[in-house]
C-alpha cells in the first residue's frame, strides 16, 4: 500500500509540503526514490531494536535518577557498561569512556533530552512521567517515542527539516542518508527558507545542523547503519517503519506557537 502526497495532508508529514507546488511535491518524491508506505502497526520483535538502548538508558537511571559527575556527564562506569551491553565496542574503537569523547553514548543522552525522556536535576538524571513504565514494553516505548519526535524541533525551520528527512527515510531500507540530505536541500531552497545571516539559500551543512536531532534518534536506535557522521548510510526496516509512525501523527497536535 502506498499513499499520495494528498493523502498526508492532515498528517505531520504535510506542514513542509504544503508549501510545494504539487510538481515540486512529485518531484521531490522522485529524488527519494519513491511514495512512503502507509504506517502500520508493529511487532514486539521489530521494534526492539529501535527501543532497547532507550529502555538500557531508563534501567540505568532507576526510580532514584543516576548521579552524574562533578562536570555534568555519564560515569566512565555507565559508558563502559553501555559500550559493552549495547554492543557498541565491536563497531567502534575505544580509548577510555568519558562521555564527551564517545559519540554513541553522547548521542543516546542527546536524543533522549530531546524527546523529553529524560531530564536533570541537581546533577542526577531522572525518568520524566510515564518513561519508567513505558521501557518494560517495547511497543509502548515505541508509541512514546513516536509520540515526542515533535520535541525535538525549536523552530520553524528545525521542524521541516526534521519532516523531510523523515520523509526520504521512510521510502525504504537501501536509501542512503546523502540522498536524503541532497533532497531536503532541494526542498529547503523551495519551500523558501533562506539563511537568517546572509539571506542566501541554506548550505548543506546548515540543513545538516538542523536536522542533527533527528539524526541522533535514528542512530541511537540503531536506524542507521553507521559509517561515520560524514558516510552514506542505509535506514534500516524498524528506521523505516519508525519514520512513517512519526509522518502519520496529526500536524494540528504539533503547530509551534
Amino acid at each position: 500500500q502506498t499513499v499520495s502526497p494528498e493523502d498526508y495532508e492532515s498528517s505531520l508529514a504535510w506542514i513542509p509540503l504544503r508549501r510545494l507546488r504539487p510538481d515540486q511535491i512529485e518531484f521531490l518524491f522522485e529524488l527519494w526514490g519513491g511514495i512512503p508506505e502507509a504506517p502500520r502497526a508493529i511487532t514486539p520483535d521489530e521494534a526492539l531494536p529501535a527501543t532497547r538502548s532507550y529502555a538500557w538508558l531508563a534501567d540505568q537511571i532507576g526510580p532514584d535518577g543516576l548521579a552524574l559527575t562533578s562536570g555534568g556527564h555519564l560515569p566512565p562506569s555507565v559508558v563502559k557498561r553501555a559500550y559493552d551491553e549495547l554492543g557498541w565496542t565491536a563497531q567502534h574503537a575505544v580509548h577510555g569512556y568519558n562521555e564527551t569523547s564517545r559519540v554513541r553514548i553522547s548521542a543516546l543522552r542527546s536524543a533522549a533530552e530531546r524527546l523529553g525522556l529524560v531530564y536533570v536535576s541537581h546533577n542526577r538524571m531522572r525518568l520524566t512521567d510515564g518513561v519508567a513504565q513505558a521501557a518494560a514494553d517495547q511497543i509502548d516505548l515505541w508509541n512514546l517515542m513516536v509520540s515526542r519526535v515533535p520535541q525535538c524541533w525549536s523552530s520553524e525551520i528545525e521542524r521541516d527539516v526534521t519532516i523531510l528527512l523523515l520523509l526520504g527515510a521512510a521510502v525504504g531500507a537501501g536509501h542512503r542518508r546523502d540522498l536524503v540530505k541532497d533532497a531536503a536541500v532541494w526542498a529547503v531552497e523551495a519551500i523558501g527558507w533562506r539563511s537568517s545571516r546572509s539571506g542566501a539559500i541554506p548550505s548543506v551543512r546548515e540543513v545538516s545542523n538542523w536536522g542533527h536531532h533527528i539524526k541522533n534518534v535514528l542512530h541511537s536506535m540503531d536506524a542507521l547503519t553507521w559509517r561515520g557522521w560524514k558516510d552514506p548510510e542505509d535506514i534500516k526496516p524498524h528506521g523505516v517503519l519508525f519514520a512513517r509512525a512519526v509522518l502519520a501523527l496529526r500536524a494540528d497536535q504539533f503547530e509551534l506557537n
